[in-house]
């Protein structure tokens, strides 16, 4: 999925840029991505 988007955004950064070129774009990639998994915990041993 993330393939296709940022395709999609190059295309429309691609066309916005043609008439305002001094314009910024970012790409937020895991916008909807759920938090931790409860039951994983961050190894701190190394």
């Amino acid at each position: 999925m993330t393939d296709r988007v940022m395709a999609f955004n190059n295309k429309v950064v691609a066309l916005v840029h043609k008439v305002m070129p001094e314009k910024k774009f970012c790409f937020i990639a895991y916008n909807n991505y759920s938090g931790l998994p409860c039951a994983m915990r961050h190894d701190t041993t190394g």
